[in-house]
């Protein structure tokens, strides 16, 4: 939502407003230059893949203000040209999103572009606290949790070892850290499924990327499977083709294109961390 002169606010998936503004000429001369590894919670990270995935706009809201953003920034007229994004005939915004990335975490490095989180201005009326919201918080408390293990890798799925990156959770919290020798991201999540999303940059290519992942505390079924080759970065749109990939990358295995027990138990092997990751050959 435009919120002003070069000013917008903009709500995320977890309900949490941000306030983005271009800053004036005259305030940007003594700005701290700043990479966005050291920004604390920059919300571009949750909220382009929300508005966008590579076949265009998700969704109008957020969608338009980013164009809008991009527009002041770049003096395109896309946001102009297209106020309802989704409804993008001549695919103009098809594969955007490495475009749109680029331009505005440079605004953002550059201290051009700003952001802060909204916060609405006390007093917030006072809310009675019932029996039940007591229960709710305990219940909360008790959770039980698991120990989840992801290996990242990179374009030819060798292991990304010592690298860089950061989760953003299901209840929005981002978490950052540095795989270990052998690529591994270990985490403490409720043992529940959800979905999590990583951002890193493999040291084959010179631009991040970002991985949805779907949390299975418990592998049980053959879609179970499925989700973790995607995790893996197999193809997530084919899963015959996700199966013979994995095969390819594990020499003991004998591509057949199907979840026989050998290759359930090399994904669980992987999964697990008992498995050393990459081209074996």
């Amino acid at each position: 939502m435009q919120w002003g002169l070069d000013q917008w606010l903009i709500t995320d998936a977890f309900l949490q407003e941000w306030r983005f503004w271009v800053a004036p000429l005259e305030g940007r001369a003594n700005e701290r230059k700043i990479s966005r590894w050291d920004m604390p919670r920059e919300p571009l990270f949750h909220l382009i893949p929300q508005a966008f995935n590579e076949s265009g706009a998700r969704e109008d809201d957020v969608a338009a203000d980013l164009l809008a953003i991009y527009d002041t920034l770049t003096g395109a007229r896309l946001a102009a040209e297209l106020p309802q994004p989704t409804r993008d005939r001549r695919r103009r915004l098809r594969g955007f999103t490495t475009e749109l990335s680029r331009v505005l975490y440079a605004a953002m490095e550059a201290g051009v572009l700003r952001f802060e989180r909204h916060e609405v201005p006390w007093p917030f009326p006072e809310k009675e606290e019932k029996p039940e919201d007591r229960r709710d918080e305990a219940k909360k408390d008790e959770e039980e949790t698991f120990l989840y293990k992801l290996r990242l890798h990179d374009g030819r799925y060798g292991r990304c070892s010592t690298l860089d990156y950061r989760l953003v959770l299901a209840n929005g919290q981002v978490v950052t850290g540095t795989t270990d020798g052998t690529g591994l991201i270990e985490q403490r999540l409720p043992k529940r499924e959800q979905t999590i999303h990583v951002k890193y940059a493999p040291p084959d290519l010179d631009h991040e990327i970002e991985r949805e992942v779907i949390v299975l505390p418990e592998t049980t079924t053959d879609a179970d499977y499925i989700a973790h080759l995607r995790n893996m970065g197999f193809d997530r749109k084919d899963d015959h083709r996700a199966i013979i990939g994995f095969q390819a990358a594990h020499k003991e295995l004998i591509i057949t294109g199907t979840l026989d027990q050998k290759t359930k138990n090399a994904i669980n092997a992987v999964v697990t961390g008992q498995l050393n990751s990459g081209i074996q050959g």
